[in-house]
């Protein structure tokens, strides 16, 4: 389950690092765009245009015969074709003089997006790294040892519950094996209980032993019932509280017994 939980979690590494990277490229391609679209330098209009006429004279297509009483030279003056009137009407959009800083965006922003695009392909290789890195820090807690009730307390919460149920008071006697069992949990093991937790959530402390766990349960069971369901506690409801609490609180002593 670790392993397939690496693997889910490299996947979505790997889909985020493409999502960025996809922004990142879009980002460079509309960067492109303006700068295509924009004018890189001002454009140099042509003002006049000179044509040389005894050139085109001398051209053979133009040659042709006339008496020699008319002229035959025409005056040697440059004619000049009038240039049309520069447009003034897009003036305010002629980003011609920006050309250069344009350029200078383009590049910078271009830069920016690869380095942002190795930035993203890092992370995501230290990530995974860092994933699959074994956690040093769940090795060093220290671990802590299972809550065993030792016997003779075990004993006096069991004879003080007996004097009890003696007297018919079988719900007192059961919250007295729940409470007393609490509080001498949170005397051998400090800070695990907290008063906010049920009886329920102690059940499940990382302290408890699986049979303790079941034996908490089974007595926490009882004593909701009591106290929320309105039930009243029995004799019957008593004995099984009773063995539950034994199975939990002596059962080193009856490991020991079966290896014998």
């Amino acid at each position: 389950m670790d392993g397939f939980a690496i693997t889910v979690a490299g996947m979505n590494g790997v889909k985020q690092l493409l999502r960025e990277i996809g922004y990142a490229l879009r980002l460079l391609a509309i960067t492109i765009m303006l700068t295509i679209a924009l004018p890189g330098s001002a454009q140099v209009s042509i003002d006049t245009v000179e044509v040389d006429q005894p050139i085109i004279l001398a051209d053979a297509k133009f040659k042709f015969d006339m008496p020699d009483e008319l002229q035959s030279e025409l005056p040697q003056d440059t004619a000049r074709i009038t240039p049309n009137p520069k447009s003034k009407r897009n003036g305010w959009l002629d980003l011609g003089f920006l050309g250069p800083v344009f350029q200078i965006l383009f590049y910078g922003i271009m830069a920016a997006a690869v380095l942002y695009i190795l930035y993203l392909i890092l992370s995501a290789i230290l990530m995974t790294r860092r994933n699959h890195a074994p956690r040093q820090d769940d090795e060093d807690k220290p671990e802590v040892p299972s809550y065993q009730p030792d016997v003779e307390t075990a004993r006096v919460i069991l004879h003080d519950a007996d004097k009890l149920a003696a007297q018919g008071k079988f719900g007192e006697a059961v919250h007295a094996i729940l409470f007393r069992s609490i509080q001498d949990i949170e005397d051998k093991r400090p800070h695990h209980v907290k008063r906010s937790l049920t009886s329920r959530e102690i059940a499940g402390l990382s302290v408890l032993s699986p049979t303790a766990r079941a034996g908490f349960s089974t007595i926490g069971n009882l004593v909701e019932r009591s106290f929320f369901g309105g039930r009243t506690l029995g004799a019957d409801d008593y004995e099984i509280s009773k063995s539950a609490y034994k199975e939990f609180a002596f059962e080193k002593i009856t490991r020991r017994k079966l290896r014998r």
